[in-house]
C-alpha cells in the first residue's frame, strides 16, 4: 500500500510502477553523531592531531570479508609507507573477525594498523579517508564526512553484461545518490592491493577535497533532515487509518 522509500532515487522508480511511495529520508541521518569535530574524534581513539586515520571495511560474507580485508590492508598499508602524510589504519568492528587474521594482518604493518571494537562511527568521523565495501557503510562515512575509495564485487554475469552494453555502473551509494562518479570505484578483478594503493594515495593526497566536501553536503541534503523514523511511523499510520 506505501513504499516509505529512504533514498531520493526510489521515487520515480516505484511511482513509474504506479507504486504508492512516500520519501521519508533515511535513518542513518538521526544514527550516525556528527557532534564531535574530526580533532576530537582522533583525540577520543588516542590519535594525535596531525596523524591521518584511514578507517578500512570490508563487506560481503564471511570468507569474502576475510579477504578481502587481507587486501585491503595490504594496498592501504602500502599507501601509508609512500605517503607523505602520518597515515594510520583502522580496523572497526574487530569482533567480527577472529584473532588469527587480526595477528596476520597485524604483521602486515605492524606500526601503522590500529584495531578497535565496535566505533565504526567514531572511526569514520575521524578518519580523513576509507577503504570501503559498496553499501550501508559507503552512508555512513558520508554522514560522518569521509572521503572514500568505494569497493565491489558482483556477479561475473552482472558485470559481463554491463559491459557488454558499454554502460557505466555506479555502486556506491553516495555517488548513486548524486549520479555522478564522485568517489572512485575498484570493482571485480580491478580490487588488487596495487590500485588501492594508487587509489587510496589519491584520495588522501589529492587536490579535489574542497570538491569532495561539497559532493558530501549534496549526498547529506538529499537523505532528508533528521526525524526519519517520525515521518515514516506517521505515513505508516495514515495508511493504516490512525
Amino acid at each position: 500500500d506505501l513504499v516509505p522509500a529512504v533514498f531520493p532515487f526510489e521515487v520515480p522508480i516505484f511511482k513509474e510502477a504506479e507504486i504508492a511511495v512516500e520519501f521519508v529520508g533515511h535513518p542513518l541521518v538521526d544514527i550516525v553523531d556528527t557532534s564531535m569535530s574530526r580533532r576530537e574524534a582522533k583525540a577520543e581513539l588516542g590519535f594525535d592531531w596531525s596523524e591521518v586515520p584511514v578507517t578500512l571495511i570490508p563487506g560481503g560474507k564471511d570468507n569474502e570479508a576475510r579477504g578481502l580485508l587481507r587486501l585491503i590492508v595490504e594496498g592501504a598499508a602500502e599507501a601509508a609507507e609512500v605517503s607523505i602524510l602520518k597515515v594510520k589504519l583502522i580496523i572497526p568492528d574487530a569482533e567480527k573477525y577472529d584473532e588469527d587474521l587480526l595477528k596476520e594482518l597485524m604483521k602486515i604493518s605492524p606500526r601503522r594498523l590500529n584495531i578497535f571494537k565496535g566505533q565504526r562511527h567514531m572511526a569514520l568521523r575521524a578518519s580523513e579517508a576509507a577503504v570501503i565495501y559498496a553499501g550501508t557503510s559507503t552512508v555512513e562515512a558520508a554522514l560522518a564526512g569521509t572521503h572514500m575509495l568505494i569497493l565491489q564485487k558482483t556477479s561475473t554475469l552482472s558485470h559481463f553484461i554491463s559491459k557488454l552494453r558499454g554502460s557505466s555502473i555506479l555502486y556506491g551509494l553516495p555517488n548513486i545518490i548524486l549520479n555522478r562518479p564522485l568517489f572512485p570505484e575498484l570493482v571485480q578483478k580491478d580490487i588488487t592491493p596495487k590500485k588501492i594503493t594508487q587509489e587510496s594515495v589519491g584520495l588522501m593526497e589529492g587536490a579535489e577535497k574542497e570538491e569532495l566536501d561539497h559532493g558530501l553536503g549534496e549526498v547529506r541534503e538529499q537523505l532528508g533532515p533528521p526525524g526519519t523514523i517520525k515521518r515514516a511511523a506517521e505515513a505508516i499510520l495514515k495508511v493504516i487509518g490512525i
